[in-house]
């Protein structure tokens, strides 16, 4: 979907793929990492949540715990 009368309905939209593109590698990775480190965390203010500028961190600490994983299973480590 594309709009040339409205920009703005181009950046949602974009925003919104965006996040459907990253979200099967990110439940790929969180139950691999899950399976070997299965942690969970309760943060007791809800609004901490929305920065965004770390969801990168955590989506790549969910890649390194995986490749720990994996590693682990295959005798490599």
């Amino acid at each position: 979907m594309y709009s040339d009368k409205h920009p703005v309905f181009n950046c949602v939209q974009r925003g919104h793929q965006n996040a459907l593109e990253m979200h099967p590698a990110y439940l790929v990775f969180q139950i691999l990492a899950g399976l070997q480190y299965p942690v969970s965390c309760v943060r007791p203010n809800p609004e901490k949540r929305l920065r965004g500028e770390y969801g990168y961190l955590g989506l790549l600490s969910l890649v390194g715990m995986s490749l720990m994983f994996a590693c682990k299973l295959l005798n490599w480590c």
